[in-house]
C-alpha cells in the first residue's frame, strides 16, 4: 500500500500523474487513521499492491471531506476506486452517509447506485467530470458508552477482546481519552488475528474488497 503525504502534495501528485500507478485511494481523516488501516491490513496479512492512502490532515467535518473526495474524482485520471473511512461522531451511518452525499452534490458531485452492502459499508458511483467507484466507511463502536464514536472504539474493543479493558473502564466521552497513540500499533501488532478482524470488521472488510 502507497503511503501519500502531506495531503496537498498527495492531491499535486496524483492530479498529474507523478505517482507510482496505482487503481483505489482510501482518504481518512487523520494521520492516526491511516497508520492504524495500515496497522490492520498488516495483521490480516491483505496485500494491497495498487492501493493507497492519505489522510485530511485531521479535518473532521462532513463538507471538507466531500470536497476533497470531489477534487479527486474530479481531477485525478488514473484512479479506478475511491474509499473513505469516516468517523460516526454523534450520528448514525445512515445520518453520516446521507451527510456526505448532501455535501457530495453540493459540489456537483452525483452519489448514484448507493448500496449498503453491510453494517456501516456502502458502495456507490460517483460522477463528476467522469465516473469511478466509491466505498464509504463508516467507523466507530456504537454500543460503547461514550458520546463520540471515533476509529479509537475499535482500539477500546480490541482491548475488550483480549481481556485487557473491561466495559466498565470506559467512562469517558471519547475513545481517544483513553487510548495512547503511540501505543496503538503496538497494541495491534501484539493482538491476536481473530481480535483485531473482529475489533476492525468494517475496515477489515473495506481491505479485503479492496485486495480482490
Amino acid at each position: 500500500m502507497f503511503q501519500l503525504k502531506p495531503l496537498e502534495e498527495s492531491f499535486f501528485r496524483i492530479i498529474h500523474n507523478r505517482m507510482p500507478k496505482f487503481s483505489a485511494l482510501i482518504l481518512c481523516e487523520g494521520k492516526s487513521d491511516a497508520e492504524i488501516i495500515k496497522a490492520v491490513a498488516r495483521k490480516q496479512d491483505i496485500e494491497l499492491t495498487n492501493v493507497a492512502i492519505t489522510d485530511c490532515g485531521g479535518v473532521e467535518n462532513i463538507p471538507e471531506i466531500a470536497s476533497a473526495i470531489a477534487s479527486l474524482a474530479r481531477l485525478s485520471r488514473r484512479l479506478e476506486l475511491l474509499a473513505t473511512v469516516i468517523d460516526l461522531d454523534d450520528k448514525t451511518c445512515s445520518e453520516r452517509f446521507q451527510s456526505l452525499v448532501n455535501s457530495l452534490n453540493a459540489k456537483d458531485t452525483q452519489v448514484k447506485n448507493v448500496k449498503e452492502v453491510e453494517r456501516n459499508i456502502y458502495n456507490a458511483r460517483l460522477e463528476a467530470s467522469r465516473e469511478l467507484d466509491f466505498k464509504a466507511v463508516f467507523v466507530g463502536v456504537e454500543e460503547l458508552p461514550t458520546k463520540k464514536h471515533e476509529i479509537e472504539d475499535h482500539m477500546l474493543k480490541l482491548q475488550m477482546l483480549e481481556g485487557k479493558i473491561s466495559k466498565d473502564d470506559v467512562r469517558v466521552s471519547r475513545a481517544k481519552e483513553l487510548v495512547r497513540s503511540e501505543e496503538t500499533l503496538k497494541i495491534i501488532e501484539e493482538a491476536s488475528k481473530e481480535n483485531v478482524e473482529e475489533a476492525f470488521k468494517p475496515i477489515v472488510r473495506l481491505l479485503r474488497l479492496l485486495g480482490t
